[in-house]
């Protein structure tokens, strides 16, 4: 469930990141700096994390992502994982994104953030919730009833064959992976 962002609040998210009475508040002053005057927005921030385990989890407003938003004074809605990071690490150098090493979005831990090119943020997604066969890179192939490798390298698809067993094609998809891509964490466990 999804909680007001309003410091200490522990109400039911409603609007714009906040419970019903803060949301009122916020448009009667017409500004959020007037309602979160007295904290400063590292306080806000981590009093809305639970450092409970290795991943520490952002409990209020999220994206339809699936990431965590974050409100600061001076600006609109930020990635919450991106400003832990900028609040314990520093900038983001630029022209890099951050990666969840630890695969769960929510989590802001800056020791689970990693700067990566955009393409090596693409290298090391999970697999899709919609795949059938259980590995990266394979899929069904109907018209020949076998299972179809592929793999992505520089933006293209790259069809690597067909297999009689989703194991073998897997694995010639997970090959792939190896040779050119330079941050699939989950192939290298």
């Amino acid at each position: 469930m999804r909680l007001c962002d309003y410091p200490d609040c522990g109400r039911r998210f409603e609007a714009r990141g906040y419970c019903a009475s803060h949301y009122r508040m916020l448009r009667a002053t017409g500004s959020v700096r007037k309602l979160l005057a007295d904290t400063s927005d590292s306080e806000r921030f981590w009093s809305a994390v639970d450092k409970g385990s290795d991943c520490w989890l952002w409990l209020r407003s999220t994206s339809g992502g699936g990431y965590g938003l974050f409100t600061p004074s001076k600006k609109g809605f930020v990635k919450a994982h991106r400003f832990a990071y900028e609040d314990v690490v520093g900038p983001i150098p630029e022209g890099l994104h951050l990666d969840h090493v630890c695969r769960n979005r929510l989590c802001v831990n800056p020791a689970h953030l990693k700067p990566v090119t955009q393409q090596e943020n693409n290298e090391n997604t999970a697999i899709r919730g919609d795949n059938t066969s259980g590995f990266k890179g394979v899929s069904f192939h109907k018209p020949t009833q076998r299972w179809m490798a592929y793999g992505q390298y520089k933006g293209k698809n790259n069809y690597l064959g067909l297999y009689d067993t989703a194991e073998e094609a897997g694995e010639v998809s997970r090959n792939f992976r190896m040779q050119f891509h330079t941050n699939n964490l989950g192939d290298r466990k």
